[in-house]
């Protein structure tokens, strides 16, 4: 049985005596020399040199072209054609979906960074965006994502069209092969080529109506959301007109209250004024209506104090009538003509009394007789 080709082991690399190869780097096909390899050998620091593909031990292409391979799994996306409509598959919550290119985005000027509809550090120079739509999705679930992202893989299903194809013509090949007129060799393989490319129409006749269907939906899609936005503008402004609208009434309510509130404030100032300005007008003529007789007491300002003092003559002073309640006069004082002292409300309420008679004085005490006896005095010393 065969078996695969090893690396030598740490053994074999000590007792070998010649420079012993470590890996290979490069690969190369020219017209003269057909495939050779580019060779790093152990313990050489010097350049590596092309050998031929029978020169090379079979461990080391082996290994070279496993890398390439990986590599090339792993950098597809710089061979892949990146083109609005090509077939992809992209990685989402641990799950591949189907989805094809919108859009390729390969170079980005200073002025489109500013406006990018994706996070600008996701960019980076010579490997560009693309954006994707998923198949059956909705157009607000088109995603940006890089070129080499994880989450990219080309189309499984493009790869086995692919691999489908290639069976089918090596099946027509061994087929034709099998005729032995030349003639009719190339009719067959000719009417073959025709079914493939008949085949190959309708898969992509068929692949066409699916996505143009897939448009038609998301045209739909729009114009239902483009409706459902313009109906929710036309509601939001309806809400905004109602409310303007309301709030235009409650500040025209709270004004005419507030007009309202002043003018009562300014009639009940205005009568408050009139109340007193008759008060003080009252106060300052209550002269006019107090009894002016002779013997009658009043207070009398002398450089800042009151004293207590008694009218002794009165010219043209007129004299009041009134006949007031015996029972706000004190006992024993009344109006020279006997009747009872009257109560003015404008003077707080206190008896204002007229001349008192004999008997009122002689009821009083003797220091009270002689005050209301004697002269007035000379001046008003205190």
């Amino acid at each position: 049985a065969l078996q695969r080709p090893k690396a030598p082991s740490q053994t074999a690399l000590e007792a070998a005596t010649d420079p012993f190869p470590q890996q290979i780097t490069n690969k190369r096909e020219t017209g003269s020399y057909g495939v050779q390899y580019l060779v790093k050998f152990y313990y050489d620091q010097e350049t590596p040199q092309w050998f031929a593909n029978a020169d090379c031990p079979l461990w080391a292409i082996k290994e070279y072209e496993a890398q390439v391979r990986k590599e090339a799994k792993a950098f597809w996306w710089r061979d892949f054609d990146f083109h609005p409509g090509a077939c992809v598959e992209i990685e989402y919550d641990g799950a591949w979906f189907q989805a094809y290119v919108v859009k390729a985005l390969l170079e980005l000027t200073a002025d489109q960074k500013r406006n990018v509809a994706f996070d600008i550090r996701d960019w980076r120079t010579g490997v560009g965006m693309i954006l994707v739509h998923y198949i059956g999705g909705k157009e607000d679930e088109d995603e940006w994502v890089p070129r080499d992202s994880p989450r990219l893989r080309e189309d499984k299903m493009a790869e086995r069209d692919i691999m489908q194809e290639r069976l089918r013509a090596l099946h027509e090949q061994r087929e034709a092969a099998k005729i032995v007129d030349k003639q009719a060799r190339m009719e067959a393989r000719m009417a073959m080529f025709a079914e493939r490319v008949r085949l190959r129409d309708v898969e992509k006749a068929k692949s066409r109506t699916i996505r143009d269907e897939e448009r038609k939906v998301q045209e739909q899609r729009k114009q239902q959301t483009k409706q459902e936005r313009v109906k929710d503008r036309e509601d939001q402004r309806g809400i905004k007109m109602k409310a303007r609208e309301q709030d235009k009434e409650s500040r025209i309510q709270q004004r005419q209250e507030e007009q309202a509130r002043k003018k009562d404030e300014a009639r009940l100032s205005k009568d408050l004024a009139k109340q007193k300005q008759l008060m003080f007008q009252k106060k300052a003529s209550w002269w006019k209506e107090f009894d002016w007789v002779d013997g009658v007491m009043v207070e009398l300002d002398w450089e800042g104090e009151w004293w207590d003092a008694i009218v002794v003559k009165c010219i043209n002073c007129p004299k009041r009538q009134v006949v007031a309640d015996a029972s706000h006069a004190p006992s024993g004082l009344g109006t020279p003509n006997g009747t009872p002292a009257f109560s003015d409300a404008s003077l707080g309420g206190l008896p204002m009394m007229s001349t008192p008679t004999k008997a009122s004085i002689a009821s009083l005490g003797q220091g009270d007789q002689a005050r209301l006896t004697a002269p007035p005095p000379p001046t008003h010393a205190p």
